[in-house]
């Protein structure tokens, strides 16, 4: 990496970087003994970037209303050897109005290779039944096969492992944002910033309840598969090319479903919302207290699954994002104590699974609290110094997260609570 100034301007220094790395990547699945090889995958990169930074405004030729200034240019180059080479350009600018108000914005492109344990992960194939209370979405043909009487199932082919056939994400990403540093109450500030992710072949793991339970990914499940492609998958897998698991001996013709590898690429993704933070510090004679609310509101999740497929809302459903989260936090200091309180707040949304859940999902709120001490040098001794006593209590009250009739038996939203409840642990630093 090479960095400094070029040569000065009215508004100050113009500056640079530059860069580069290479870097090589090798993946094995090995048996237990090390002995055989199942699958492997090796990629080279070689990258390069380059920013420049100038500033038009700055302390000699500051105006009203535009105290500083600056303009941002930054491109980066990676060639991939098994995915072939991107360019991808970042440009930005900061316009600080005065001591108080200041604004930014950017927009930038972005490449990321799949990893190579989601392509070369050994790919396993299992031939089995799923019960059918477990489909909402899909609606296969109606000859069902019972297995275990009274549960009627379908017999379907499920892909685990790596998927070699992953393409490259894709984004273009702009965001624009404000800080606001008070000068009439001291310790106040505030920012916010809005932010528009467009994905394209965005990877995912829709997983099994998505699949066959939610609208928006079931179109990725083959419903009635060729009886020529289903004995091809067999084929391989008696000849050792995949892993194949079929403990009931099936055959060919009574599959019914064929799901998608475990890692796909969607055709779209796009996200906009918008963050914003409060904070107000303040010292008093018993000490120094904070108070803040961080909030994240999205606007759109919107995706398209395939090509040519409607594209879909997916804001506010079950294991989507949520549009509204709010942290609010209150904190007191004094002489190395330092107690720390704050309330996480979940909005409520819709159950679009199940429709018979006529009131939603419950919004969720829980609190954590937290105390610890530092010693600072106050002891003036090496065993005591640098040290800090901390207790922390994550989901004071032990509130459950809100109820979901999941057909997986699971009843919660994997996606957007956690079932651990309260948490409570201890910790002792020491630096030196």
């Amino acid at each position: 990496r090479l960095s400094g100034d070029v040569f000065d301007i009215p508004g100050g220094a113009i500056s640079f970087s530059l860069g580069g790395l290479y870097r090589e990547e090798e993946f094995e699945a090995r048996s237990l003994t090390g002995a055989s090889v199942f699958t492997s995958g090796k990629r080279d990169v070689a990258a390069g970037y380059a920013e420049i930074l100038v500033p038009v405004v700055g302390d000699a030729n500051k105006l009203s209303f535009v105290q500083r200034l600056e303009l941002s240019v930054a491109g980066r180059y990676e060639d991939y050897s098994d995915f072939g080479d991107s360019f991808d350009p970042k440009l930005g600018f900061y316009w600080e109005v005065d001591d108080e108000f200041s604004f930014r914005a950017s927009y930038a492109e972005a490449f990321r290779a799949p990893t190579l344990v989601s392509i070369n992960q050994e790919q396993t194939i299992s031939v089995g039944a799923i019960p059918a209370f477990f489909f909402t979405a899909i609606a296969p043909e109606p000859d069902v096969i019972i297995f275990d009487d009274p549960f009627p199932g379908y017999i379907a082919l499920e892909s685990f492992g790596g998927n070699p056939d992953l393409k490259p994400e894709r984004a273009k990403t702009w965001s624009a944002g404000f800080a606001y540093e008070s000068g009439f109450i001291d310790g106040l500030s505030l920012q916010g910033n809005y932010f528009n992710i467009d994905y394209t072949d965005r990877l995912e793991t829709p997983g099994l309840g998505s699949l066959v339970q939610d609208p928006n990914f079931s179109t990725l499940v083959d419903t009635s598969p060729d009886l020529a492609e289903v004995q091809a998958i067999f084929d391989r897998g008696a000849s050792g090319e995949i892993a194949f698991l079929n403990f009931f001996n099936l055959p060919p013709d009574q599959v019914q479903l064929i799901f998608p590898p475990a890692f796909i690429n969607i055709a779209e993704r796009e996200v906009s919302g918008f963050d914003l933070n409060i904070n107000y510090t303040t010292e008093t004679a018993i000490g120094s207290f904070s108070a803040g609310v961080n909030a994240s509101y999205l606007i759109d999740y919107i995706g398209r699954v395939i090509e040519g497929a409607p594209a879909s809302e997916q804001i506010n459903v079950l294991y989507r994002p949520i549009d509204l989260k709010l942290r609010g936090n209150i904190s007191w200091s004094k002489n190395g104590f330092t107690m720390f309180t704050a309330v996480n707040y979940v909005d409520g949304y819709r159950d679009h699974i199940d429709s018979s859940i006529a009131n939603g999902i419950d919004a969720w709120t829980t609190v954590d609290l937290s105390f610890s001490y530092h010693t600072g040098e106050r002891f003036e001794s090496i065993l005591v110094d640098g040290t800090r006593f901390g207790f922390s209590v994550t989901n004071l009250f032990d509130n459950d997260p809100p109820f979901v009739a999941t057909r997986f038996g699971l009843n919660y939203d994997s996606a957007n609570a956690d079932p651990f409840g309260r948490q409570i642990s201890f910790v002792i630093a020491k630096s030196f």
